[in-house]
């Protein structure tokens, strides 16, 4: 409190008579207003520059006279009104209302307010006590200096406002932030908050293009002006502060630089005095500030009624102008993580401030020692949505690589043995027999699929001892010792052989120290076996990490300074051994893998592991785009076939999820579904041709936060398309004028079929190949939860067009089937049938034979699958062929090898009793259940002799 009454002291020291102030007003409806001269009715102003007054006080009155028009602020017939040359100018009484505030009244008038949220200035006797509209802050300009953007259009002003360092951001004709504080709070340490003077001040221009590692395009002009300003206390501890500011043609930015100094060395930040003070109110796409997970769902709200629990950055909005704004932060590095928070509910004063994460139990959020700068605050602007993405803004305020030879960090595609413990059918741990996920043959398997579609990795998760426990509780791990049924080193030399490398994993549950006195071991355990590429995961549920032996109260949150350090000694540790990462419950990207390109990948949003959970709407990643990924790219895991598991989950089409290997940007993109999903599906094509992560040419040709996006990428000549929309049908034209003239292309569609609905019929589409050039429309039909992805080729271009024969059954050719939740095989043991997990026999091969339009007979030698009954158990075993309708199946195709075989007779599907995954289980009939143990794989049987049983 001391220090605020002395900041309140020298507050009314430096307003002497007849200084030039600012009138502000607090306005709670519409943002800050400055009081102007002219207009009838006298009306306030959201341009600053006009509106400037010169004082003459006497006491606790004061007249006012406008700087520009030279006219008194007077009262006439009971209401303000701008008066030239009066002869007795009205004295105004001042009221303190608060520290800033204060009431301007006039005799025998009333107090000057704005009245019923306009812009008109009345006076009136029955101003209410705690009316905004009613307070007005008069505001001394110093050291006033405005940085411009190349081409003018951005801008940024600093000045001192009564001593106290703000800034404002103007683009085009609307100013979108007004001023906002800047400056620190200490513990035990006066704040670092002014009253200010200038010591030095500098421009620079910045104009240099570098070429990232891989990027969204292959070049990058880092173009911009920037001021550099140096602060000096007033007061006697003449502590100093150094703001630089940047402005782009595409944003602006600033960040704060701590330098060495005699009263100014180890220091503890209590608060960030960072606001952003809108101009206006606007709309908001924000996700809640939980300080231990991004995972939650996408808010779209009026910023006055955004969370008073604060918002996670990036966070995006349209102001009432139309112009796109994202403010968040580039270069976080020692520093705590930036959330925004409304001051107050209802956010009366349209102000977002920084806050930031705290140490655990602390009201410290920053611990450091000078010299030492934070991270930049940004404000991304762009005329339209698809400018936020195709701005450089964050990566340009990051420093350049510091790895010299990053030829070893390539981008890739992967599959992984990871869905399947997502849907709950394998597990990590080996405590339930027979459901391990990762097997070395079940590794060997997935290395093979990964040949057949073009797949350069593959990701496997759970092979290592400690994974006992559930979530929170993997506090075990071994990251060199893997469990008795995976060989690593067999499996590492299999993919080899193959040509497709294994992408590593340490799952740390959170448990810091286990994973820091590992992780050297870990990493060159890696680099020994040729894995050059690994996730990391902090999976806690949403409970902040364990930090025992590191920090005092044992825990830390994710998002603050404690693990933005320890993300840092990874990514720096994974370089040394030539490792990229791929973080999964990470801290937000700020633009770091400019200066660390082996930091390929992170999750840091709701991803697709969220459709089994509780299935992502449609929209969400209609917002994504525009908020999350502005950060950098996040591994989403798209490409799920089987949109329709689970009818109380729906998300999407099957051509949505083919759009988001195009939309959700991504140096290392996975193939998130099961391998069966994709062999045989022409649709598999698309995801075997697009390239990931490394584009020579990005661009947005339409969009709409919230409803749908439309992006092309260009790899060489090559354009790759991706359309999705939210949960409403939409047509979309789009010119191909991004194309070269005089040149032919092939374009193929993989697009919505006319019936597909992501609710009603998820899977179903149309390819179609055409012919186009320049000038020419593509027309797209994106059908409710819907999308397209587009290949356009030079006619001629030798790609592989989209074939296979996923659906059809060869009759008389040998299938096993194998359960999807079990990965074991229908097998016969005399009359009886089961699932078992043993080598092929001929006990598990079947023979498919037409009977009918759309129904087979399932052979084994001479005797037949039947199921005699409809009711839900009823027993499935072999017997003789007869003419019973219990012997009748139809198969529905589902995605690649995968079906559900419907008993004829009953509409029952053949299913594993109990969903057991036991080796042996029987098999029966059960209703539409939507269970993965209804679901077979049937995957033909190459002619390799198969032994006979003893």
């Amino acid at each position: 409190m001391f220090y605020r009454f002395v900041t309140l002291l020298l507050l009314l020291v430096v307003q002497s008579p007849g200084e030039s102030v600012e009138i502000r007003n607090r306005w709670h409806a519409g943002g800050e207003r400055w009081l102007g001269a002219g207009g009838e009715p006298l009306a306030t102003l959201a341009d600053p520059e006009q509106a400037t007054w010169i004082t003459k006080r006497s006491g606790n009155t004061i007249q006012l006279r406008h700087e520009a028009s030279g006219k008194w602020l007077g009262v006439a017939e009971g209401k303000p009104v701008a008066e030239s040359d009066p002869i007795n100018p009205t004295a105004w009484t001042m009221e303190q209302v608060t520290e800033e505030w204060i009431r301007l009244s006039a005799p025998d008038t009333g107090t000057l307010h704005i009245e019923n949220n306009t812009d008109v200035v009345e006076c009136g006797p029955e101003v209410q006590a705690d009316w905004l509209s009613a307070m007005w802050r008069l505001v001394e300009i110093s050291s006033r200096e405005v940085l411009p953007s190349p081409d003018g259009n951005a801008r940024i002003t600093f000045q001192l406002a009564n001593g106290m360092p703000e800034y404002l951001v103007r683009y085009g004709d609307e100013w979108v932030i007004s001023p906002s504080p800047l400056g620190f709070e200490f513990e035990n340490a006066p704040p670092l908050a002014g009253p200010f003077q200038v010591i030095s001040s500098k421009q620079n221009v910045i104009d240099e293009t570098w070429n990232p590692v891989w990027g969204q395009r292959a070049s990058i002009r880092n173009h911009g002006n920037e001021l550099v300003v140096e602060l000096e206390e007033i007061s006697t501890t003449k502590r100093r502060l150094q703001i630089v500011f940047r402005a782009y043609d595409d944003g602006v930015a600033f960040r704060y630089f701590l330098p060495e100094q005699p009263n100014l060395k180890d220091f503890k930040i209590t608060n960030e005095l960072t606001s952003f003070r809108f101009t206006s109110d606007a709309t908001a796409w924000w996700v809640e500030d939980l300080h231990d997970t991004y995972e939650r769902d996408w808010n779209e709200t009026p910023l006055s009624k955004a969370s008073v629990e604060g918002m996670h950055t990036p966070a995006t909005f349209l102001t009432k102008n139309e112009t796109y704004v994202s403010i968040h932060e580039a270069s976080l590095v020692d520093w705590a993580s930036m959330t925004l928070k409304c001051p107050q509910p209802g956010n009366s004063d349209l102000e977002l401030k920084a806050e930031l994460v705290p140490w655990f139990q602390s009201n410290v959020k920053v611990i450091g020692t000078t010299p030492m700068h934070s991270p930049w605050r940004t404000i991304q602007l762009a005329e339209r949505p698809g400018g936020l993405i195709e701005s450089d803004l964050i990566q340009n305020l990051n420093e350049p690589s510091a790895i010299e030879d990053t030829s070893w960090i390539k981008p890739a595609k992967f599959m992984g043995i990871w869905w399947g413990m997502i849907t709950e059918d394998w597990t990590w741990d080996r405590d339930n027999p027979g459901r391990h996920g990762a097997t070395t043959e079940r590794a060997k398997r997935y290395i093979d699929a990964c040949v057949r579609h073009g797949i350069d990795a593959l990701l496997i998760e759970g092979w290592c001892e400690g994974w006992e426990g559930g979530i929170p509780g993997w506090r075990n791990m071994n990251f060199t010792t893997p469990y008795p049924d995976f060989d690593i080193e067999e499996v590492c030399r299999y993919g080899r052989e193959k040509g497709v490398s294994l992408i590593g994993h340490h799952e740390t549950g959170g448990d810091i120290p286990n994973y820091e006195k590992q992780m050297e071991d870990g990493f060159a355990l890696y680099e020994k076996l040729g894995i050059d590429r690994v996730k990391t995961g902090y999976v806690t549920g949403d409970i902040p990490v364990y930090t025992e032996g590191l920090t005092p109260d044992g825990r830390e949150h994710h998002h603050g300074q404690f693990m933005v350090r320890h993300y840092q000694r990874v990514v720096e540790m994974a370089a040394k051994y030539h490792i990229m990462i791929d973080a999964h419950e990470p801290i937000k990207p700020t633009g770091l893998s400019r200066t660390w390109p082996n930091f390929v990948a992170r999750e840091g949003a709701r991803g697709g592991e969220f459709n089994h959970f509780v299935g992502n709407p449609p929209r969400h990643c209609t917002i994504l785009p525009f908020t999350r990924l502005l950060g950098g790219p996040m591994d989403y895991t798209p490409g799920l076939f089987d949109c329709s598991a689970d009818e109380t989950k729906r998300f999407s089409t099957r051509a949505n999820q083919l759009a988001l290997y195009v939309v959700l940007w991504s140096p290392l993109q996975m193939a998130a579904d099961n391998y069966q999903a994709y062999d045989g599906e022409p649709a598999a094509q698309f995801i075997t041709n697009v390239p990931v992560g490394n584009w020579d040419e990005t661009r947005v040709i339409d969009s709409s936060i919230g409803d749908y996006i439309v992006t092309a990428r260009r790899k060489d000549s090559r354009w790759y398309l991706g359309a999705i929309t939210n949960e409403e049908a939409r047509q979309i034209s789009i010119p191909l004028d991004f194309l070269e003239k005089g040149s032919t292309y092939d374009v193929v569609i993989y697009g919505d079929a006319p019936d597909a609905d992501y609710a009603t019929n998820p899977i179903a589409m149309a390819i179609h190949e055409l012919s186009m050039n320049q000038g020419m429309t593509l027309d797209l039909d994106l059908r409710p939860g819907g999308g397209a992805a587009v290949e356009i080729y030079i006619h001629g271009d030798d790609v592989p067009k989209p074939s296979g024969t996923a659906g059809n059954i060869t009759p008389s050719k040998p299938y096993r089937l194998l359960a999807k939740h079990s990965d074991q095989a229908l097998t016969s043991n005399g009359a009886d049938l089961s699932q078992t997990a043993t080598p092929p026999t001929n006990s598990q091969l079947w023979i498919f034979e037409k009977s009918g339009e759309d129904t087979w007979k399932i052979l084994q030698g001479d005797q037949v699958v039947e199921a005699i009954g409809s009711d839900n158990g009823t027993r499935v075993t072999l017997a003789a062929p007869t003419d019973s309708t219990g012997q009748l199946w139809k198969l529905e195709h589902i995605s690649g090898t995968q079906f559900h075989v419907v008993n004829a007779a009953s509409g029952k599907l053949l299913d594993v009793e109990a969903i057991s995954f036991s080796n042996g289980a029987p098999i029966h009939l059960w209703e539409r259940a939507w269970s993965p143990s209804q679901v077979w794989s049937l995957e033909p049987v190459e002619p390799t002799p198969v032994p006979a049983e003893d």
